[in-house]
């Protein structure tokens, strides 16, 4: 997901502009809606002149159909009074995998952990993150949180079930991606506790304050200081 939507099994395009590229991650997105000329331009030329505007529009226009024409010719580039649509004639992206996985997982609350295991590795990256695009934050944000949401629930069913050491190596990995969780450092202190090694809990802790106050500034939440403070009292050393 971090270079954008792929199709999957397909390699990725080498675009000859910038915008071409953001203009077909930006129907890609719509996934084949009929998106008016003033949508595109207001979402990726808002500070050109109409007139230049659109002339930028037609020329990423040209550059997508002479893309997909030489690389994917099933797809078409489609237009009609005044809108655009990419017609994708069946594939599907790498994206929409994951989403429509995910959503189906969280509705029927199971799937099984090889399917679940499947889903999360498409996740390798937060949505266009190499890009700025204004448009993409709320869809990036949207699938991160369910990354983790998922990727913590998993997490939590292997505490349950006994299986911690896999629980701590993966809430390892996702504060990789997520330093300034409350919720995964609490995950960690309660996977430390249940394997007995609280001087591991400890040292989690004190990091995690570390670079709470270094960096933004702030304190953990009431409930993960707690939970700390509860476990210290508990077992570990003063």
């Amino acid at each position: 997901m971090e270079d954008g939507q792929e199709a999957v099994g397909a390699k990725p395009f080498k675009w000859r502009t910038l915008k071409s590229q953001e203009l077909f991650s930006f129907l890609l997105q719509h996934e084949g809606e009929w998106v008016s000329k003033e949508q595109l331009l207001d979402a990726l030329w808002p500070e050109y002149h109409l007139d230049k505007a659109v002339v930028h529009l037609h020329t990423s226009i040209y550059q997508i159909r002479k893309a997909l024409k030489e690389r994917m010719q099933d797809t078409k580039l489609e237009y009609n009074l005044d809108r655009y649509r990419l017609n994708r004639n069946g594939w599907i992206t790498d994206v929409e995998l994951f989403e429509r996985g995910i959503s189906e997982w969280a509705a029927s609350g199971s799937g099984g952990k090889p399917r679940i295991e499947s889903l999360l590795a498409l996740y390798r990256g937060n949505y266009l993150e190499e890009h700025d695009y204004p448009w993409a934050y709320a869809k990036r944000e949207k699938l991160r949180n369910m990354y983790l949401a998922c990727a913590s629930e998993l997490a939590r069913e292997e505490l349950r079930s006994g299986r911690t050491r896999q629980s701590v190596q993966r809430l390892l990995n996702l504060q990789q991606r997520e330093p300034y969780s409350d919720d995964i450092c609490g995950l960690l202190l309660t996977a430390y506790a249940q394997l007995g090694d609280y001087t591991a809990a400890q040292k989690h802790y004190e990091s995690f304050v570390r670079i709470l106050e270094d960096e933004l500034g702030i304190e953990p939440q009431q409930v993960t200081h707690q939970l700390y403070v509860q476990l210290k009292t508990q077992t570990l050393p003063a």
